[in-house]
């Protein structure tokens, strides 16, 4: 029976510990400490578990209002010193000192004031006039004004604008893959476009047939049995072609779409250039091993190199310092 009688006692300065809060209101410093006192008296939880829990429900409050909040370990920093100063104070409570008195007189008047948990920039972030006003009212004093419900208009009001800001978004996202899409097979779509016998040519991979315009095409099917062909030009021999192809590692189908959509769009005849598969692939072996033997006769047995690894310094194998 005496335990029930403490625990139902009003605790010192602040009354008793309780979680049922206003919750038309923003709380006070008074609420915070009384629900917080609650969880660590009543429920037997430590003095971080009631702050954590005592800032959660602070927030669904603030959350309802409609009002930007501050983090939650911003929020339980400030309520921990709020409550580390109440412990202060009981401890110093059967002191007879003057200065005693007056500081519980200030801290028994600044548990009616607000717990602000809001941002610096909070008028700044808000829009809503109401909502600014209704900060405004609480600040200087938290029974001035109440919450009542939910705004049904406002909230419709601000369903329909999420759905068209994820609708425009939505629609950005699919041009932009589109643009992206169209700007990666440009070159290709143009090449295959300009001339049947391209995409012919692509679609073999075992033929050796030069790369021929629709012109030459129908002159040659109109003799049978004959190849009417000219001295074409093999542009991929040149060793910076060849390497510059390399270097992007690009195979030798798609080396022969880009020089054909790069020889038509400087304004060379298509019929005059080898542009088959085979003859590209030839072309680029023969080159690196021209490559290759140049290189090779460029470095002398008698003259010492050093020879960089990504930039990267190797040990020496001879074991020299």
């Amino acid at each position: 029976m005496t335990t029930a009688i403490q625990s139902s006692a009003a605790v010192w300065l602040v009354g008793k510990g309780t979680k049922l809060q206003s919750s038309s209101r923003l709380w006070t410093n008074g609420d915070v400490l009384r629900c917080l006192l609650f969880h660590h008296q009543e429920e037997h939880l430590n003095v971080s578990e009631s702050i954590h829990l005592t800032i959660i429900e602070l927030l669904e409050i603030w959350k309802k209002a409609r009002i930007p909040t501050q983090r939650i370990d911003s929020g339980e920093r400030k309520l921990k010193k709020l409550y580390e100063g109440y412990q202060l104070l009981k401890k110093n409570r059967t002191k007879s000192l003057e200065s005693c008195r007056v500081k519980e007189q200030s801290f028994n008047s600044d548990l009616q004031k607000l717990f602000d948990i809001a941002p610096k920039d909070v008028m700044e972030i808000m829009t809503n006039v109401e909502d600014k006003q209704f900060l405004a009212m609480h600040r200087m004093d938290v029974t001035s004004c109440s919450m009542a419900g939910v705004d049904r208009k406002l909230l419709e009001k601000e369903t329909r604008k999420r759905a068209r800001e994820k609708a425009n978004d939505r629609r950005k996202l699919q041009e932009a893959d589109k643009s992206q899409q169209l700007e990666a097979h440009g070159d290709l779509t143009e090449a295959l476009s300009s001339d049947s016998s391209l995409s012919e040519g692509s679609d073999t991979g075992d033929t050796d047939e030069d790369f021929m315009v629709s012109s030459s095409v129908s002159e040659s099917r109109s003799t049978p049995n004959t190849k009417c062909r000219k001295s074409t030009k093999n542009i991929i021999s040149s060793p910076k072609v060849a390497g510059a192809l390399d270097r992007v590692n690009l195979p030798d189908r798609g080396a022969m779409f880009v020089v054909a959509s790069v020889a038509k769009a400087l304004g060379h005849p298509l019929e005059d250039l080898a542009l088959s598969r085979s003859r590209i692939r030839s072309s680029r072996m023969a080159t690196r091993k021209q490559v290759t033997e140049a290189d090779k006769d460029s470095f002398s047995v008698e003259c010492p190199f050093l020879l960089h690894w990504d930039g990267k310094l190797l040990p020496d194998i001879a074991g020299a310092e």
